[in-house]
């Protein structure tokens, strides 16, 4: 085999490795798309007695996103969907950009200026909530962790219509001399 047919057996096999990976990252981000939109059915049919009397509205809006593919040059377009609730409370689930390989996630903020108050995790077939403390992001394992149902999520709501804890800025404090 001459050294150009050598170059494009290489060429093809590296074009066939990209065509794979893009393929099997199209596959990740359409299942992570479909995980995300049943959540948000389900969690829409909890909130039914919040949203029939108007308490509650409820906004499902797709948000372009794209994933790079690990290992070759390129990307994966994909559309997941943000979820907002608005009027006597107020809180958005968003799920941040997929990072191949990594735990699927939705982060929940009472306010897109907070930090989050949860995390809605995706594992073996389910969803688990991390709860945090709105001042500190804890390291990973050490929330409180719960399987997600119509009470756990009525909590993330109760939570939603505190007011947020006054932060401290590091090196002030309340003594005047």
């Amino acid at each position: 085999m001459s050294k150009i047919e050598e170059l494009v057996d290489r060429i093809a096999q590296r074009e066939q490795e990209v065509a794979q990976a893009q393929a099997t990252a199209r596959e990740a981000a359409t299942a992570w798309a479909q995980d995300v939109h049943a959540l948000y059915a389900r969690i829409v049919e909890w909130l039914a007695p919040l949203t029939q009397p108007g308490y509650v509205q409820v906004d499902i809006r797709p948000e372009a996103r794209v994933e790079n593919v690990v290992g070759v040059e390129g990307s994966v377009p994909y559309e997941v969907e943000e979820l907002r609730l608005t009027g006597k409370m107020s809180l958005v689930l968003e799920p941040p950009p997929l990072v191949p390989g990594s735990e699927r996630f939705i982060e929940v903020y009472r306010d897109r200026s907070d930090l989050p108050i949860a995390r809605l995790v995706r594992r073996q077939g389910g969803w688990l909530v991390q709860l945090r403390e709105i001042a500190s992001t804890p390291a990973p394992g050490t929330a409180d962790e719960q399987p997600l149902d119509a009470d756990v999520f009525g909590l993330l709501l109760e939570r939603a219509m505190e007011q947020p804890a006054e932060r401290v800025r590091p090196g002030m404090d309340d003594h005047a001399h």
